[in-house]
């Protein structure tokens, strides 16, 4: 909590290739960016996970059992690009960055994030959205994500 007794809200908005966590700020229902995660690496993530199922499909067919990919090139670096940004908000929970955490991204993207979530990070989730907002502008978000916005402390 913060000095005042007002927690400290972290919404996290994200789709399967970008995401970024918004606060609270001091105008009424209006959030900003704290911490963007890179579009890029989703990319590199994604790439890396294509190679992993063509390998595996390769492989597969030398041993004269071809099969099908048993996952998705692009599922898997979504899963990926979730568990990477789970990962990074489970240490800034780690070091008690925030005190409650909203998650807001489509179904699929949703689950990863949860699975891939610090027990400790996933004790401070209050809310989620399963909503793609991950391209609306900061200043858009306030009509989505109202309830969650509680007035940040004097000093941020």
């Amino acid at each position: 909590m913060t000095q005042q007794g007002q927690p400290k809200v972290w919404v996290l908005v994200a789709d399967g290739e970008h995401a970024r966590v918004v606060v609270p700020m001091a105008r009424e229902g209006q959030f900003a960016t704290r911490i963007a995660f890179d579009p890029a690496s989703a990319r590199l993530k994604r790439d890396a996970a294509a190679g992993e199922v063509e390998q595996r499909y390769e492989a597969a067919e030398a041993g004269h059992h071809a099969q099908a990919p048993a996952r998705d090139p692009k599922v898997l670096g979504e899963q990926g690009f979730a568990v990477s940004v789970a990962e990074h908000v489970s240490a800034h929970a780690q070091k008690h960055d925030f005190d409650q955490l909203v998650l807001v991204a489509p179904g699929r993207t949703l689950h990863h994030l949860r699975e891939a979530l610090s027990p400790q990070a996933a004790r401070l989730v209050v809310g989620s959205m399963s909503k793609d907002y991950a391209a609306l502008a900061d200043h858009d978000l306030s009509p989505h994500l109202a309830q969650w916005w509680l007035a940040p402390p004097a000093a941020a």
